[in-house]
């Protein structure tokens, strides 16, 4: 099985996203500690 370049980027892409979503509100939540 074939996998194309732009299509693992794809992937890789909506992985990075979802593990930034959920990164984003930890974030926010230290900041406003501060």
């Amino acid at each position: 099985m074939k996998i194309n370049a732009s299509e693992t980027r794809q992937v890789d892409w909506s992985f990075f996203l979802k593990e930034l979503d959920e990164m984003i509100p930890h974030d926010r939540a230290k900041a406003n500690a501060w």
